[in-house]
């Protein structure tokens, strides 16, 4: 992270709160939080390295998916039809209702 928005994160948007990256850090497990979470990153990301979403992707073990892509740098990611059709089957796999029991008169039948 450039020195600038490190300095801009810390003095105007958090001033005087401790351990404020910490808190920020997305490798930071929260007990509560059981939303599976989908990683899609590029290894010719060259903008963000695709180490940081493995990490993230190894702090939350089975919660977390990760793709990753080669080729498509950190730009053309969004835009990729193979990305776009697997973030789209993420969402609604996890999106659908789970299946609720048979009422009690239909369990008795």
């Amino acid at each position: 992270m450039g020195r600038a928005l490190r300095t801009h994160v810390e003095r105007r948007l958090f001033p005087g709160a401790p351990d404020i990256w910490q808190r920020l850090d997305a490798r930071r497990r929260f007990a509560d939080m059981r939303a599976p979470i989908l990683l899609v990153h590029d290894t010719d990301d060259d903008v963000i390295d695709p180490a940081q979403s493995r990490a993230i992707a190894a702090a939350y073990g089975p919660q977390a998916r990760l793709i990753e892509t080669t080729g498509l740098g950190h730009g053309r990611i969004l835009a990729d039809p193979d990305v776009i059709a697997s973030a789209v089957e993420f969402a609604v796999s996890e999106a659908a209702p789970a299946p609720s029991p048979a009422p009690a008169a239909a369990r008795r039948a």
